[in-house]
C-alpha cells in the first residue's frame, strides 16, 4: 500500500516568496505615496485658481481686492465672496491645512497652501518637486508650483 505524503513549501521556499513580496512592497509603496501626494498638490493648485478667479471677481465689482494684512485663512473671505462669487469655498489644501490669503492694500493678493509639512518652505518662485515647498499663487499666476502643474 502507498502512503499518501502531504505536499507543501520548505522554509528556504516560504523565505523566498516572503524576499519577492517584500521588494514588490519596496518598490510599490514609494510609488503610491508619491501619486497620492502629487494628487493632492493638484487638487490645491485647482482650489487656489478657484478661490483666485472669485477674488478677481469681487475686484471687477468692488474695484478691490479684498484687504487683510497679514496671511489669514481664506475662510475670512466667506463674507465677501460667499455665495455671489463662489457657491463654497475651499478652505483646506489637499493634505487638510488651511489655504491662506493676504492683500496688504487692495491692489495685489497671495493665495498660499503651506503644503504636506504645513510650515512655510522652499523657494519664492519657480517649480518645485518637493511636496513641502508652498505652493503660491499671486495676482493672476502661480509663483511657486509642483513641476508639471500649469501655471
Amino acid at each position: 500500500m502507498r502512503r499518501h505524503q502531504a505536499h507543501g513549501l520548505t522554509l528556504a521556499q516560504v523565505l523566498g516568496i516572503v524576499l519577492v513580496l517584500g521588494l514588490v512592497a519596496a518598490i510599490v509603496v514609494p510609488n503610491l505615496l508619491n501619486a497620492i501626494n502629487r494628487g493632492k498638490q493638484k487638487r490645491t493648485t485647482g482650489d487656489i485658481r478657484t478661490v483666485a478667479t472669485a477674488v478677481e471677481s469681487y475686484r471687477i465689482d468692488e474695484k478691490t481686492y479684498p484687504v487683510f494684512v497679514g496671511r489669514v485663512p481664506v475662510e475670512m473671505l466667506i463674507p465677501l465672496i460667499q455665495p455671489t462669487y463662489l457657491k463654497a469655498i475651499p478652505l483646506v489644501d489637499g493634505w487638510g491645512g488651511p489655504l491662506l490669503y493676504e492683500s496688504a492694500d487692495g491692489t495685489k493678493y497671495v493665495i498660499r497652501s503651506l503644503a504636506k509639512d504645513g510650515v512655510p518652505s522652499g523657494p519664492t518662485q519657480g517649480a518645485t518637486t518637493d511636496f513641502r515647498h508652498d505652493i503660491v499663487f499671486d495676482t493672476g499666476s502661480f509663483v511657486v508650483v509642483p513641476e508639471g502643474t500649469r501655471g
